[in-house]
């Protein structure tokens, strides 16, 4: 029964298409099912006022790899230099802004120009396990980190596309500045352009900088297995999910990187975690398996006030548009081949008959 379970978690988070990502009025969809579409690791591109397809980013020769694309950040407004990508159509009218980086499974990362859905420019990572599995932006968009199957997070600088650093665990035992497992997870500090984290299966979230090569501080707990670690800006303070039972939902102190609450699951039945955000100030969202739902959460109640459940299959992607204002925010949560798009209205809290404190910020 425990290799069953293990074997099952394996063919998940190998072929799972994980982070669809906003960018502005449009949003990025990686959804290859498991089931129906993993033939296809296509990255979509929608409108997200009426939900039309708006650009495909593939070539050929990447859908006839059949392997997926696991992250996706978009770059925003930074603009390249001509000479430092390579162009394959015509380069009249190029921008060189709007563009996404996505990871593979292949072991590749792309840069698409998203309004020409043209490739620009690709790393072959040469990771020893081959796969990568998320990719993170720090805040001033000059450099960027990857992460993979294996222990090592690999370092960029944005502008060239040369890896400058390697980040791993020592050799020493009784020491845990590092990866032991894969990391699934890595997300740069909001203000702090050197500092980021990561999470993986190793039950541990490292804290890095990307100037030294080993861990300077970790949390012992968090068993991530997707997108499933953010840092609030405004409380500084960490949220992690958990593909587990018990406690999958966490809230840290990023400066002392002790725990501030347990968030706890509704009755009726728990969820195996794959992601989870903050969700504007007052909310967190998460979303996972076992009952195929994603949930808001009153961060100060630790109440749901909101659950969309009963979905035809679990929830291994969500993103919100992270928009100032509560009526402006806007929910993307994934469930086999569909994106369920949500807008906040005026929530009420649903009472779950049980006491819990709040999360301050």
């Amino acid at each position: 029964m425990k290799r069953q379970k293990l074997l099952m978690k394996l063919c998940v988070s190998d072929f799972r298409l994980i982070v669809p990502f906003w960018l502005q009025d449009l949003l990025m969809e990686s959804l290859n099912s498991r089931q129906d579409r993993m033939h296809v690791p296509n990255s979509d591109v929608f409108n997200a006022d009426n939900l039309q397809l708006v650009h495909t980013l593939t070539r050929p020769d990447i859908a006839k790899s059949n392997l997926p694309c696991t992250g996706i950040r978009y770059i925003g407004s930074k603009k390249f230099d001509k000479s430092s990508v390579s162009i394959d159509v015509d380069e009249k009218g190029r921008d060189y802004a709007n563009i996404l980086i996505a990871s593979y499974t292949s072991g590749w990362i792309r840069f698409w120009h998203i309004p020409t859905s043209a490739c620009v420019f690709e790393i072959n990572e040469g990771r020893p396990s081959s796969q990568t599995m998320a990719v993170a932006l720090n805040s001033t968009t000059n450099t960027f980190v990857s992460v993979g199957a294996d222990h090592q997070i690999y370092v960029y600088d944005l502008d060239t596309r040369k890896r400058i650093n390697v980040l791993e665990a020592s050799d020493e035992r009784d020491k845990m500045d590092g990866h032991k497992a894969r990391v699934f997870a890595v997300h740069f500090h909001p203000s702090d352009p050197f500092t980021f984290l990561s999470g993986g299966w190793d039950d541990t979230v490292q804290y890095w900088d990307v100037r030294k090569p080993r861990a300077f501080r970790r949390i012992f707990g968090p068993h991530i297995c997707g997108d499933a670690l953010d840092v609030d800006p405004i409380s500084n303070q960490i949220l992690t999910g958990s593909w587990r039972r018990e406690k999958p939902l966490e809230v840290w102190d990023f400066a002392s990187g002790q725990k501030v609450a347990d968030i706890p699951d509704e009755f009726g039945g728990f969820s195996l975690l794959y992601c989870a955000q903050w969700f504007g100030k007052d909310y967190v969202v998460c979303g996972g398996t076992q009952h195929n739902r994603a949930r808001v959460i009153d961060r100060k109640s630790l109440n749901a006030v909101g659950t969309l459940g009963e979905l035809p299959q679990g929830v291994y992607c969500l993103d919100n548009d992270r928009a100032p204002t509560l009526n402006k925010l806007r929910l993307a949560v994934g469930a086999l081949k569909k994106i369920y798009l949500m807008r906040t209205t005026n929530p009420t809290a649903i009472t779950t008959g049980r006491k819990a404190s709040g999360i301050t910020s």
